[in-house]
């Protein structure tokens, strides 16, 4: 097996399941050619292919591609992954998941394309797959099952200024409760209580070896998956106090727009100014319009 192939397996792998759109955005220059290594990869038994529904632009059943069993055992094997790994971390994904990584790849794919688009930064994507451990967090006082486990961290360095910024990122389908009184549920509110701690703590600072930068903070991402479930999310962050380091968005505005353009909403004041996660001189529309 070539390295290119193993390399596509791996991703495959860290991105778990991908859309036809997604694998042609990271890895080929045309839909023709990804589909053309999907029925090799498929010949193979080396993925399964699964239908998504009726998918945008074409209303069309969509393709959905994950690595197969075999494809895990010859990662082992060769050494490309240590093997348990993923009976340590991460089952296979249930089809109920599939809306929330599809949007998860969305968001890390758009993240790539503005660190291609704009010369000045930097991104790097922690991989939950093989740093699931550094998604995990506990203070003295806080215990790591309490802890929100993010979708994403991944940080966004400026080149020549010395100077990188940290994000914790949550994909929001609009199925987790908004708030509750019952302090045995797991709600959007308690969820942001624990991000509130794990800065008070600096219990972040563990990643600082990780990213070879030091940080000075970070910024908590919501990435909605409707413009009426982001107005819920915006109205309870309002609602809160300190809360100036969660900054919001909806699906329909990273992809018009791309992740690095002014998108987002600071502290849930969706009646303010919207602001870029780069500073304004930055503030660039990167979208990846012809692959949605």
């Amino acid at each position: 097996m070539t390295r290119k192939n193993i390399d596509l397996l791996k991703l495959l792998l860290d991105y778990r399941i991908v859309s036809v759109a997604q694998i042609t955005a990271l890895c080929f220059p045309s839909r023709q050619m990804a589909r053309r290594k999907i029925r090799e990869f498929a010949k193979a038994k080396l993925i399964n292919v699964t239908t998504r529904g009726f998918g945008p632009p074409s209303g069309r059943p969509e393709r959905l591609i994950s690595l197969s069993n075999s494809a895990v055992k010859i990662l082992k094997d060769i050494g490309a992954i240590r093997s348990g790994l993923l009976l340590e971390s991460f089952p296979s994904i249930e089809p109920r998941h599939f809306e929330h990584q599809l949007l998860l790849n969305w968001v890390r794919i758009y993240l790539n394309h503005a660190g291609e688009c704009i010369s000045q930064i930097n991104t790097n994507f922690l991989s939950p797959l093989f740093h699931y451990k550094d998604y995990s967090f506990k203070t003295d006082d806080y215990q790591p099952e309490s802890s929100p486990i993010p979708d994403g961290i991944f940080s966004i360095s400026y080149e020549g200024q010395g100077r990188s910024l940290l994000f914790f990122l949550e994909v929001d389908m609009g199925t987790e409760i908004i708030s509750s009184y019952n302090p045995a549920s797991k709600d959007i509110r308690k969820k942001i209580l624990c991000y509130q701690h794990i800065f008070k703590k600096q219990a972040y600072k563990k990643l600082e070896i990780l990213f070879q930068c030091q940080f000075n903070g970070f910024r908590t991402l919501f990435v909605a998956n409707t413009e009426n479930r982001l107005q819920q999310l915006c109205k309870l962050t309002k609602s809160m106090t300190s809360t100036d380091f969660i900054w919001m968005t909806d699906r329909s505005s990273i992809f018009r727009n791309g992740i690095s353009d002014k998108i987002w909403i600071k502290g849930g004041d969706i009646e303010n100014n919207r602001y870029s996660i780069l500073g304004p001189s930055l503030a660039i529309k990167t979208p990846l319009a012809t692959l949605i």
